[in-house]
């Protein structure tokens, strides 16, 4: 863990329905009625606010696990939020265990050149961006209220700005979504590049649908194998084997 100056911070089992504690860059409380920068205040899209997420609590069995195998924080319910993650500094693990989305653009119209265009050059609208529509799904989600801007969503956008030197390994463990259920699919290069550029050594994200004691077998072992110093490519065949071998 090259200058990891955290514990492993784990996030699993996310209240989607909670009000997301708000923190500021430092972890403290952030004062009510203060506004953030300008790009955090557009409220979220009516197509968004539609959608439900369900709860996972297979993901907390997973999440207590790992806290005990890597000594690790662990953060639950409506603890399990983005601006957790926006406090952390440089956890030698970071592993996630909730839903992760590609998110539909705001607008209907297929994107024109114009549009493309505007979205390599930074200037694309804030929801048609497709790093502000790869997200992470976290506590709060499910809350309806614009005003609550895009608190329980982490964006690609976001995770790029994670302070993630001297992290070896970031995994988000993201279940099958069940209702309101969107394929992530293209948002998989945004996350990966975005957790690349908040200086994150690897990452893995698991996009298979697995069953709960499956997961928690799997990740026991690959964790494992990390702990012994194995890369993560390493440690994930090794993991895989197990997995084959189990009943």
């Amino acid at each position: 863990g090259r200058g990891a100056r955290q514990p492993a911070l784990v996030l699993a089992d996310p209240d989607f329905d909670a009000i997301p504690p708000l923190t500021d860059a430092t972890g403290k409380a952030e004062v009510s009625g203060t506004t953030g920068p300008t790009d955090r205040v557009a409220p979220l899209p009516k197509a968004w606010r539609a959608i439900q997420w369900t709860r996972l609590p297979g993901s907390r069995g997973e999440g207590e696990s790992l806290r005990g195998l890597l000594n690790a924080r662990l953060l639950t319910d409506a603890d399990a939020a983005s601006a957790a993650l926006e406090a952390s500094r440089s956890p030698l693990y970071l592993h996630v265990a909730s839903h992760g989305a590609f998110l539909p653009a705001a607008r209907r119209q297929a994107a024109t050149d114009q549009d493309r265009q505007k979205a390599l050059e930074g200037r694309a609208k804030r929801w048609d961006d497709p790093m502000q529509r790869a997200v992470v799904v976290l506590s709060g989600a499910n809350r309806s209220d614009s005003s609550e801007q895009d608190a329980g969503y982490l964006t690609a956008a976001e995770a790029s700005r994670l302070q993630l030197a001297g992290t070896r390994l970031v995994m988000l463990s993201a279940c099958e979504s069940g209702k309101g259920r969107i394929e992530l699919g293209d948002g998989v290069y945004g996350l990966r590049r975005a957790l690349a550029v908040a200086g994150a050594e690897s990452s893995l994200l698991s996009l298979w649908n697995v069953n709960d004691r499956a997961t928690r077998v799997l990740m026991d072992a690959f964790y494992a194998r990390l702990r012994q110093n194995e890369s993560p490519e390493q440690a994930l065949r090794g993991a895989q084997q197990v997995m084959r071998q189990h009943e």
